[in-house]
């Protein structure tokens, strides 16, 4: 996945795909990506990109009535 011409590798998204339990925030994601070694500059946009295409693929949803929480399906 490329953000605003820098990369993401596999091995980071698979960290940032670690963190989406049962319940979860974007911040969590967004911690897991800055562990991983994704430069501050992106971070949140990788986050955030990442949560849509989870969320597009029907793998994540946010959790109704528990905001700012998702949940893996």
């Amino acid at each position: 996945m490329k953000v605003e011409g820098i990369e993401i590798t596999e091995a980071q998204i698979s960290a940032m795909l670690s963190v989406m339990g049962k319940r979860f925030r974007a911040s969590d994601v967004r911690e897991a990506a800055i562990k991983a070694g994704v430069p501050d500059a992106v971070e949140m946009r990788a986050t955030d990109r990442l949560l849509i295409r989870q969320r597009q693929k029907g793998l994540i949803q946010p959790i109704p009535d528990d905001k700012p929480y998702w949940t893996k399906l």
